[in-house]
This record gives structure tokens, sequence and C-alpha cells, in this order.
């Protein structure tokens, strides 16, 4: 957190928005969770993932 703390100090020093780009990262983590998330809810209720296609059967 130290480290954490000396970035951000360095960032507003030279005139970055050091809150907005915090937010944003926080923003894609969660994003990126919510995709892993579902991904394995799609996994364990059909096999499939949400990139899969669906084949016809033609077996019938």
């Amino acid at each position: 957190e130290k480290r954490k703390e000396i970035y951000r100090s360095i960032g507003r020093a030279t005139g970055l928005d050091v809150d907005e780009m915090e937010r944003k990262i926080a923003e894609d983590e969660a994003r990126e969770a919510a995709e892993k998330k579902a991904t394995m809810r799609n996994i364990l209720s059909d096999g499939k993932t949400a990139g899969d296609k669906q084949v016809a059967d033609t077996t019938k």
C-alpha cells in the first residue's frame, strides 16, 4: 500500500487524475470478474462457453 501511495503522489504531481485511473481499473476488474463468472456458469450449466456455436443435429 505504501508503494501505491508513492505512485499516487507522483501521478498527482505530474498532473494525472489518479482517482479516475483507479476507478477505471476497478471497473475493468469488475467487468472481467463478471465475464469469468458468466463463462463458468455457462460451462457448468451446459458444457459450452459463450463463444461456442450450436451445431444442428443432422443425425435425425
